[in-house]
């Protein structure tokens, strides 16, 4: 059976699905390509049936590709466009010259290197004004060199530790939906963001969570989700000082993320949960090399509202003593295990997925419990997962 012989109902679907894949951003961070342009080549009746959603984005990944796309793009072209990721050069012809007839102020100008501002431009975003000499990294202004603040819904980083970002220069945070912040930035405290939903901290690189709280940085928000992420050495890492700032800025959060925690107690993870009536999905990768800040009491403060419940505890034996070693971490895998099937595998109602990783699990519990998920329904992996979360 060819592609092109099954119902149009079936093929909209797959183009849907294409879609969402293609625009996904992988683990990895690489921007898409176009490829999904391509398949608009292969035959009159996919050009017809897919145009409307393929046409929709658009990947600039370098300058050529940003040149190429003001050239040639019409009016048409644009008119279809939804989403768009391009590349930020960053880089800002910048200089301070004397305005004529104020010889006591000046006034910085400014002009992006790259053409990226352009492409913002053509969808009625800000305009910039002004020229020119030296050439500084500015992050925000090289994509809104205008004056007026840029009105956006959703703010994404997917920046490495390196790139640095001064974050809020020209972006409005009233507007904020969602925002995800990475790279090594500096955050304005006290930021009004009356619309903000979703925050994500993916290894940034800053300590202005340190000098002040997470919930003074954020003011006025109603987090629906909250997602922390550590794997990099110089980044912020939550310690259970933080928590508090979470359950203040989402008292009826229904999502919370937290991976790679090694400075996170059991009672301060534990009291944080309990102040979650609404949570549905957790994930929690804990790795440690302390046992005592780690136990199984935190599964039993978990509301009955739980739909996914993924959680990764790993302990680095060779830096405890050795009288602590077996005992200890034994014991607590066993408190673990035991809350885990019966506070959450054997709940009614039942969950829909559980995920679960301990350093050592035998043979005989994954058979019963994967026994027990599949006649109750439930999604259940037993394993390494924490590394495919994406935030």
């Amino acid at each position: 059976m060819s592609f092109l012989s099954i119902p149009r109902e079936l093929r909209l679907v797959i183009y849907d699905q294409y879609f969402a894949e293609h625009r996904h951003v992988p683990p990895s961070r690489i921007q898409p390509y176009n490829d999904h342009i391509r398949l608009l080549r292969v035959c009159r009746l996919i050009a017809r049936e897919a145009a409307p959603l393929f046409r929709s984005y658009i990947s600039l990944r370098n300058e050529h590709q940003i040149t190429a796309f003001l050239c040639n793009a019409s009016s048409r072209d644009l008119d279809q466009i939804v989403y768009a990721d391009v590349a930020n050069d960053s880089r800002v012809y910048e200089t301070d010259v004397p305005h004529s007839g104020r010889s006591i102020q000046a006034f910085a100008t400014r002009r992006p290197v790259s053409n990226l501002h352009l492409v913002l431009h053509r969808h009625h975003l800000p305009a910039m004004i002004s020229l020119l000499r030296s050439v500084r990294l500015r992050f925000e202004p090289a994509m809104f060199p205008g004056t007026a603040p840029a009105l956006l819904s959703l703010y994404e980083l997917y920046v490495d530790p390196e790139t640095r970002s001064d974050l809020f220069q020209v972006v409005s945070p009233h507007e904020l939906q969602s925002l995800r912040i990475s790279g090594h930035c500096q955050v304005p405290g006290g930021l009004d963001v009356p619309a903000l939903r979703h925050l994500t901290l993916h290894n940034p690189v800053t300590n202005d969570f340190d000098i002040r709280d997470i919930h003074k940085t954020f003011v006025g928000c109603q987090l629906e989700s909250f997602a922390h992420a550590f794997s990099e050495r110089l980044a912020f890492e939550l310690r259970d000082k933080h928590l508090p700032s979470i359950v203040t800025l989402g008292p009826h959060l229904r999502k919370l993320v937290l991976l790679g925690c090694s400075r996170l107690s059991s009672d301060a993870i534990t009291s944080c949960i309990a102040q979650l009536p609404c949570l549905e999905y957790l994930a929690l990768s804990i790795y440690t090399a302390f046992t005592g800040q780690l136990g199984g009491n935190f599964i039993e403060a978990l509301p009955n509202t739980i739909q996914t419940m993924k959680l990764a505890m790993t302990v680095n034996r060779k830096f405890l003593p050795s009288y602590m070693q077996v005992p200890s971490y034994t014991r607590i895998e066993q408190q673990v295990r035991d809350t885990f099937e019966s506070r959450l595998l054997r709940r009614s109602p039942a969950p829909n997925a559980l995920f679960i990783f301990l350093d050592t699990l035998d043979e005989d519990i994954s058979r019963r419990w994967t026994t027990v998920a599949a006649d109750r329904g439930i999604r259940l992996r037993i394993g390494r997962w924490d590394d495919e979360e994406e935030i």
